[in-house]
């Protein structure tokens, strides 16, 4: 059996720490590489099936120059890898951050909701979310915040943190 060859999502920049891979079979390793000026493995990961989040290697980043492909195997077998035409290119870190647009909300948001999609974020930039809830709550102001890494137009799927 030839396995097919995964697809890395883009867009991808400097500031990104994980890539979206699609396509490979539940249980397949999956190799996400650079073949751009520095050639070098950047991640590898097992596969859950469907879509799959793979880390950075520790002590790897991502450079202007990268060009992302991937490949997957399982057992003996081995797809190919991106053809380079098709390697996903890493876009320079933004220089000027007053020049960023705003971020917007593409949901409404729920006191109860466990997930807010954002939109207008730069991949791979750090978004923060603070929601000043000025509720008395036995006498303590409860504050609801979440923080997570996630790209343009991405669901956070992370729960909201409350504090007291």
């Amino acid at each position: 059996m030839t396995l097919i060859t995964p697809l890395v999502r883009g867009p991808l920049t400097e500031w990104t720490a994980s890539f979206l891979v699609e396509g490979c079979l539940p249980g397949a390793q999956i190799v996400v590489s650079s073949v751009g000026t520095s050639p070098r493995t950047l991640g590898k990961s097992t596969a859950v099936g469907g879509s799959d989040r793979v880390s950075l290697l520790p002590g790897e980043a991502l450079q202007a120059q990268d060009r992302i492909v991937v490949f997957q195997t399982l057992g003996s077998e081995s797809s190919v890898s991106t053809p380079s035409h098709f390697a996903v290119p890493v876009a320079p870190a933004p220089t000027l951050h007053a020049a960023l647009p705003p971020l917007s909300f593409l949901t409404y948001v729920y006191p109860c909701g466990r997930a807010i999609w954002v939109s207008g974020a730069v991949p791979g930039a750090q978004v923060l979310i603070v929601v000043a809830i000025l509720k008395t709550v036995r006498r303590a102001t409860l504050y609801c915040y979440v923080q997570t890494v996630l790209c343009r137009n991405a669901v956070v799927w992370r729960s909201l943190h409350s504090r007291r």
